[in-house]
């Protein structure tokens, strides 16, 4: 099987990776613009995974990557609350439009499977804990409208895919 992890130097991405290696369900491709991430969290796997330097909002790239993919596991993004409430243009750039494009490219690609890591933050403040996933989505800050935002395009993608 062949795999894509966006964002996979972050902390969670680092570590799927490295479980994804250990387990050897096939090949692994990294995409990550080390924007926060360092690839020294792939040190011990980084001669068993392709890394690629680059961003998840170029189409060309993407389209590229997801070529003979069976499953995306998509966990890039601007995941920083406060750095989403200083710059929310780029939040919304990489978090609805990025997960947008891999979504696309990952379809026209064939991609079987994409995996979308969201956040607990498209709930807002949740009337319990822990809060199930058909709890209703009232973002009340920037990172969680993006992130609330590339789970309507995963719903979207789903839906046509289906219809």
């Amino acid at each position: 099987m062949d795999i894509l992890v966006t964002g996979g130097v972050g902390f969670i991405g680092s570590h799927l990776v490295r479980a994804l290696v250990r387990k050897e369900y096939g090949s692994v491709t990294v995409l990550d613009n080390l924007h926060r991430g360092s690839l020294g969290a792939l040190n011990d796997v980084s001669d068993q995974v392709r890394f690629v330097e680059g961003d998840i909002r170029d189409e060309k790239l993407v389209r590229e990557l997801c070529r003979g993919v069976n499953v995306i596991f998509h966990l890039a993004a601007q995941s920083s609350v406060m750095t989403a409430a200083a710059d929310s243009q780029y939040t919304s750039r990489v978090n609805a439009d990025g997960t947008r494009i891999v979504l696309e490219e990952g379809a026209a690609s064939g991609v079987g499977r994409v995996v979308f890591t969201s956040s607990r933050e498209v709930y807002g403040d949740p009337l319990e804990i822990p809060v199930p996933e058909s709890a209703p989505i009232a973002p009340k800050n920037v990172y969680g409208v993006s992130k609330a935002e590339g789970e309507k395009h995963c719903r979207a993608l789903a839906s046509s895919l289906t219809a």
